[in-house]
């Protein structure tokens, strides 16, 4: 229980710091929820909100709002479809009439493996965007490809009370051109606090349309399950 107790602290102190030098440095912060709900052996339901702020909890910039239903397939694959809602904001409160509204369909294919200890993550994601600026809307569709590790610090498996390290890269193919629109790496570490939910602690780098930006990114991961369990014979 100590051990928990001093790595949930940890993770604590990691954050503070982060958001301290978030502040120093003009990055942006961000705080995630994401949540599966397991309601079948075949069948579950993604939901996700993530709010984007400019340098740290100063000025609000973006939020991002997902529901979508995971169908799952044998050996731990994921096939996802669903639906999501954009609202983002430009930093310069003179410019608010800029702020664009976007209607996003989304489908997912996420694989996984394992090598020893580490988890290895595969996401690739096609997305058609409505994006509306004042009286204007334009249509678009991109793909994405996410690739993960994750592996636990202080057990050989994830379980409650685990630390674990995880490296995050994605990049995003503008279609139909299959141009680079944008590359995010990210690192940090991630505490399992009980079977079904656990929280991150990252930094993310970007790179794409000739910008740079850094980002401090918190999450709450939370993964119920709903079925009933078997009777026994």
């Amino acid at each position: 229980m100590y051990k928990r107790l001093a790595l949930f602290v940890l993770l604590v102190v990691v954050y503070r710091y982060l958001i301290a030098q978030s502040s120093e440095n003009q990055m942006n912060f961000s705080y995630l929820y994401l949540g599966q709900l397991r309601i079948s052996d075949s069948w579950s339901i993604h939901t996700d909100v993530q709010e984007v702020n400019y340098e740290a909890l100063n000025h609000f910039s973006q939020v991002i709002i997902r529901v979508g239903a995971n169908y799952h397939l044998k050996g731990g694959s994921i096939l996802t479809s669903g639906i999501g809602y954009v609202r983002s904001v430009p930093f310069d409160e003179s410019t608010l009439d800029s702020a664009s509204d976007e209607l996003r369909l989304w489908q997912d294919v996420r694989l996984k493996n394992t090598l020893g200890r580490l988890k290895v993550g595969h996401r690739y994601r096609f997305e058609e965007r409505w994006v509306t600026n004042g009286a204007d809307t334009k249509f678009s569709y991109r793909t994405r490809y996410h690739l993960s590790f994750t592996i636990p610090i202080n057990h050989k498996e994830i379980k409650p009370g685990t630390v674990s390290l995880a490296i995050f890269d994605e990049i995003f193919i503008n279609m139909p051109d299959l141009n680079l629109g944008l590359n995010r790496i990210s690192g940090g570490l991630g505490y399992q606090l009980n079977p079904t939910t656990s929280l991150q602690i990252s930094y993310q780098h970007s790179v794409g349309n000739g910008d740079i930006s850094r980002r401090i990114q918190t999450g709450l991961f939370w993964r119920p399950d709903f079925r009933k369990a078997k009777k026994s014979t």
